[in-house]
């Protein structure tokens, strides 16, 4: 595995727009969940974003399957975040499935990494 310099900086300043966008969107009140949901999209999607285009893998193969399924959760988790950041009232119901959405990708794509196809 190498990484590239140039896509983990497009990568990371994508994460810190996306973070702004669910700051500037939130409609609700409270302040805590606003913070939260900022914090979590930056990281979800840097790390989402990172490993799917910053980082070369040792074949095509295996880059091609981490590029889509980096590309799937980080559609589906800003979703299934969005969808949280409305009809979620406390933080451990946002902090929860995403910290498990998240854990679900990296195994993912340490077993796909490991593969040695």
């Amino acid at each position: 595995m190498k990484s590239k310099f140039f896509p983990i900086v497009i990568a990371i300043f994508t994460s810190l727009f996306i973070g702004y966008g669910f700051f500037a969107f939130y409609i609700g009140n409270n302040l805590q969940i606003q913070i939260l949901t900022t914090f979590i999209a930056i990281l979800f999607s840097a790390l989402t974003l990172v490993s799917a285009f910053g980082i070369n893998y040792e074949t095509t193969r295996i880059g091609t399957v981490i590029s889509f399924v980096g590309t799937t959760f980080f559609t589906l988790g800003l979703i299934f975040l969005a969808l949280l950041m409305i009809f979620s009232e406390t933080a451990k119901w946002i902090i929860l499935p995403m910290g498990l959405f998240s854990l679900l990708y990296v195994a993912i794509i340490y077993f796909v990494s490991k593969s040695g196809q």
